[in-house]
């Protein structure tokens, strides 16, 4: 990997999952309680805040930008499949908050799904793509090996549509992914044998244009649901 950034993965298991968006005065935090809970509410950590999430948000994934956070997908608690007179139980919506809560409503994915993977790349250009990868897509669709992406515009806003991406070489649940640099790394995750993964799969606007993730290295061990960030060690270690 380039330069002094490098990603760690570690193992977490349960634990409240932090979405990023923060104040810089008072580093407040958003987080997303566990997904083990029946709730879908959102805190602000030192905020003393919280407010209601759109969708449910279980098993969703989060891409965290530097002044909001888009949760995308996520699996359908009982009571809101049975409102919805839904069989399946999974969603395809993508919204967008910031410290004080809900913002917009984006697009909605192409394919309704759960367990995946997401992140963006920044372009050169200073332009945004998000992706989402993997996971899983309800009853009917199962475990995906399919990839979708978002393009942000020049004006600010976001494209009208996902479109399709760089499908992965394999169905994947629960893979992690960390944006380096002009990057995203996608780690780990596992197949409907319950096979944990060790890989680590880039993409940038060379394989989006071209339409192809490429591996390039393993971590020490298989793992899956994991947590996963990215950051310059110099600054950490000196």
């Amino acid at each position: 990997m380039e330069g002094v950034h490098r990603s760690i993965a570690r193992s977490a298991a349960g634990a409240a999952q932090r979405l990023g968006a923060r104040r810089s005065k008072h580093q407040d935090y958003l987080v997303r309680r566990s997904e083990r809970q029946a709730t879908n509410t959102a805190e602000v950590v030192g905020g003393d805040q919280s407010f209601e999430l759109q969708n449910d948000a279980s098993y969703s994934c989060s891409i965290s930008l530097p002044s909001s956070v888009i949760l995308t997908g996520g699996s359908l608690n009982a009571k809101t499949a049975k409102a919805r007179q839904d069989s399946d139980y999974v969603h395809a919506a993508v919204d967008r908050y910031d410290i004080s809560g809900f913002v917009e409503a984006m697009p909605s994915l192409r394919t309704a799904r759960h367990g995946h993977g997401c992140g963006f790349i920044q372009g050169p250009d200073g332009t945004t793509v998000l992706v989402v990868a993997g996971g899983n897509g309800g009853y009917a669709l199962g475990d995906l090996d399919t990839a979708e992406i978002l393009h942000s515009t020049g004006s600010g806003g976001w494209a009208p549509a996902w479109t399709p991406g760089p499908r992965l070489p394999k169905a994947i649940l629960l893979p992690r992914a960390a944006p380096l640099q002009d990057k995203l790394l996608l780690t780990g995750g596992w197949d409907t044998q319950y096979t944990h993964f060790d890989s680590v799969m880039q993409l940038d606007f060379e394989g989006l244009e071209d339409h192809y993730w490429t591996q390039v290295g393993t971590m020490l061990e298989p793992r899956s649901a994991h947590s996963m960030v990215s950051g310059n060690l110099t600054s950490i270690c000196g």
